[in-house]
């Protein structure tokens, strides 16, 4: 256990991803502060957690790009959680609703981290499509790693079309990380850099504001609504591979005090996934679920590229969740939820 007088700040801590880190950073004995948009925000996770409230503070960020939007906010923390940025593949205007936020979020706090001593480490939430050439992905016998990176330049992606949002998605991840890395190799910080890279994440939500099916959103509501009801599965996507969302947050927080990750990019993957197999394991673990799927026959999974995620295990200690596991805690907790509050 870590010394409660350890003070992690983490960033888009009410989202999906997000929850889960500030849950893991509490498990672990930090005490954390969680940068808002709105103080209702921080109400509602101190509703949720009261268990954590002597080890829980908040400070609201109301505009994420500032220049100087955090500069309060690091003042006392031992190291950063960065895991807030702009998630749509729908954008109206690419620069505008994607790229910059993503861009300019991450800056905005490295900068304000830069200008404490007391921070040590930062650990930013990337995605494996920052790894991954989305355009012109590797084949069946080629293998993905944490060297490897999408190289989309900012021209490109500013004049992607507005149908082609999850390119523009993937683009504002890679930049955004690329930024980060520039920033770190010219500004020398005393801290140090670490991105994680989850691919598709499930798993049990933690998000303090889900309390029914009208609530679900980022990846954890588009596999619920991939999921139930529905005539027929979608294809798993680009990645066909999933993460549980415990394993990203154990990843993250491991890399805070871990010498050996610092300066390294990570990808995250559990495993190859398809809605077919989720089902199965869903209906597995819950049989009345059974109904909502068009089959629980299960699918043989897609000959795509391979990944090599095995660092993460490794440096930080954790075994990856089956999907087995994760879709059986996602459907449990599916299960258990009201369909409008």
């Amino acid at each position: 256990m870590s010394s409660t007088s350890e003070l992690v700040l983490i960033t888009g801590a009410t989202g999906f991803v997000g929850s889960e880190i500030a849950l893991e950073a509490l498990r672990q004995g930090f005490a954390i502060r969680l940068a808002v948009r709105k103080a209702s925000q921080a109400e509602a996770f101190k509703a949720a957690y009261p268990e954590f409230a002597s080890r829980t503070s908040f400070v609201v960020v109301p505009d994420l790009q500032a220049e100087s939007a955090y500069d309060e906010a690091v003042k006392g923390v031992d190291y950063v959680v960065h895991a807030a940025s702009p998630a749509t593949f729908t954008p109206e205007d690419n620069r505008r609703d994607l790229l910059d936020p993503a861009i300019e979020g991450a800056l905005s706090i490295l900068k304000s981290a830069n200008k404490v001593t007391s921070v040590t480490a930062v650990a930013l939430t990337s995605s494996i499509v920052a790894h991954l050439n989305v355009q012109s992905p590797p084949g069946p016998e080629e293998t993905l790693t944490d060297a490897d990176w999408n190289p989309v330049t900012f021209e490109a992606a500013v004049a992607f079309p507005k149908e082609a949002g999850a390119l523009t998605y993937a683009a504002s991840k890679a930049l955004a990380e690329r930024a980060a890395w520039d920033f770190v190799k010219k500004e020398k910080p005393s801290f140090t850099l670490t991105t994680i890279a989850p691919t598709w994440v499930t798993g049990h939500n933690s998000e303090a504001t889900l309390k029914s099916w009208s609530d679900l959103r980022s990846t954890h509501g588009m596999t619920a609504k991939s999921l139930y009801d529905v005539k027929e599965f979608p294809p798993a996507g680009l990645s066909s591979s999933f993460v549980d969302v415990g394993d990203v947050a154990k990843a993250h927080i491991g890399a805070l005090k871990n010498p050996q990750a610092a300066g390294r990019r990570y990808l995250l993957v559990g495993g190859r996934f398809n809605y077919p197999e989720a089902a199965k394991a869903i209906a597995k673990a819950v049989p009345e679920a059974k109904s909502r799927f068009p089959s629980v026959e299960g699918a043989p999974f897609s000959p795509l590229f391979k990944v090599d995620s095995s660092a993460a295990e490794r440096d930080f200690g954790f075994r990856y969740t089956t999907l087995e596991e994760s879709m059986a805690r996602f459907g449990q907790q599916l299960a258990a939820l009201p369909l409008a509050a």
